[in-house]
């Protein structure tokens, strides 16, 4: 049976339909930058402060001898990075939120390349709002219960000689709630995709992932699973990247580095969200 696609819509592949990708993927590219940049500048307002600026090479300087110099700026800059650690997760707070627009405009681009209806903007992004505060609602309860269960098995392991099984039922515990992390994730995504694609509302798209994520969860989470790795392991290869140029002085191509990481991150989350869509749709 044949689909007609939405007013405004452009056929997969076509040219349109490229530049429309490309700008919501650097939209979100931007967005994601921005926010780094922000978030580090109190780092950044610290290390100036503390006056490691003054030396002929800076950044090589913060690595020398085990990180001494950094050790140092973290203890001699310790009340000004204190004061702004609340602001900093207030921004961060802030960013997450605001990070719903370009997530949104990526899902709009990628649902109406498949044929979805155009569901208004004001109606998916107040539903994705609504997921968002679940979904901190329900990362927050996880983690408070990890931290409970675990202050609790450490309590009734203190009587045992060798230390070290207090501290597997720990990691054991923490590793437990990564994955359960990780499923609250792919969850979330499948709610969102469907939301943009579908326009239904929050609690029957709930019902209707949950079911979807029952019935294909043997081929959504080992696929998940391997995108957030890729993701994860392009991010380090990018950080370490810039850590090497930033001690040997280059700077700049530091930076570039971490943009290239950032980037590469979006690629990823672009084409898992593309191979998700048709599957929850």
């Amino acid at each position: 049976m044949s689909v007609a696609l939405p007013s405004g819509s452009v056929l997969p592949g076509s040219a349109g339909w490229s530049r429309a990708l490309w700008r919501a993927a650097l939209l979100r590219h931007g967005y994601d930058a921005a926010a780094c940049l922000l978030l580090a500048l109190p780092a950044r307002t610290a290390t100036v402060a503390s006056g490691i600026a003054a030396l002929p090479d800076p950044a090589h300087a913060l690595h020398l001898d085990g990180s001494v110099w950094l050790l140092e700026v973290l203890r001699s800059q310790q009340a000004s990075l204190l004061a702004s650690l609340a602001p900093a997760l207030w921004a961060l707070l802030l960013l997450s939120w605001l990070a719903l627009l370009p997530e949104w405009w990526l899902l709009r681009v990628l649902a109406a390349s498949a044929g979805a209806a155009d569901v208004p903007a004001g109606r998916a992004l107040r539903r994705l709002n609504a997921l968002a505060l679940a979904t901190w609602s329900v990362r927050g309860a996880l983690w408070l219960v990890a931290a409970l269960v675990a202050m609790f098995l450490r309590s009734q392991l203190q009587s045992v000689p060798d230390e070290r099984l207090a501290d597997l039922a720990v990691v054991a515990v923490l590793l437990a709630t990564v994955l359960l992390q990780l499923g609250v994730s792919l969850a979330r995504d499948l709610v969102a995709v469907q939301l943009v694609a579908r326009g239904e509302r929050l609690l029957a798209t709930l019902r209707g992932a949950t079911r979807q994520l029952r019935a294909r969860v043997a081929q959504l989470c080992p696929r998940y699973g391997a995108y957030r790795v890729l993701g994860g392991a392009l991010l380090l290869a990018a950080h370490l990247l810039s850590v090497a140029l930033d001690q040997r002085g280059h700077g700049g191509l530091a930076l570039l580095a971490v943009l290239l990481g950032l980037a590469a991150r979006v690629a990823v989350e672009t084409h898992w969200l593309r191979w998700l869509l048709p599957r929850a749709t």
